[in-house]
């Protein structure tokens, strides 16, 4: 969608699952916007070797007991469970965002981590950041400010 609603944007696309790849590339050559996105097969950013102005993330987010609606029990787990707490890769991202140098971060959460991750921006040094809500009203994610 970022694609197609900026013309001028240039993506790099990562994911650890094949399939999500696909299906990603599949929806990217049906709008014909594929040429402007890289596909990589990665956990975070590891083998990517390059600066990004902004990184919008939707990372696992859910605690690893919590149980979910049966709707979405067709998921692959790893799309779903963030570990023990949820948020461990939430702060996993934050990190990576840190260590590129991004100048943005935009992540998807959990509606209850607003707090946990607010203080973790902020041990972080992070001190420019803002959480928005869904349509619901429930917390769903926060835009933080890594580098000027």
């Amino acid at each position: 969608m970022l694609a197609l609603f900026f013309p001028d944007i240039k993506i790099t696309a990562t994911d650890i699952n094949k399939e999500a790849l696909s299906v990603a590339k599949t929806n990217a050559k049906r709008f014909n916007v594929e040429k402007r996105i890289d596909f990589v097969l990665t956990s975070y950013l590891d083998t990517i070797n390059k600066d990004f102005d902004m990184i919008i993330s939707n990372p696992p987010y859910i605690a690893k007991d919590f149980k979910v609606d049966k709707n979405l029990s067709f998921e692959p787990q790893n799309a779903l469970f963030g570990g023990e707490k949820g948020d461990e890769m939430l702060k996993t991202v934050i990190e990576c965002a840190i260590k590129k140098e991004s100048k943005f971060l935009l992540c998807e959460m959990g509606y209850d981590q607003k707090e946990p991750l607010k203080n973790f921006l902020l041990e972080k040094g992070i001190r420019e950041f803002k959480f928005y809500k869904d349509y619901s009203g429930f917390d769903r994610g926060f835009v933080a400010r890594i580098k000027e």
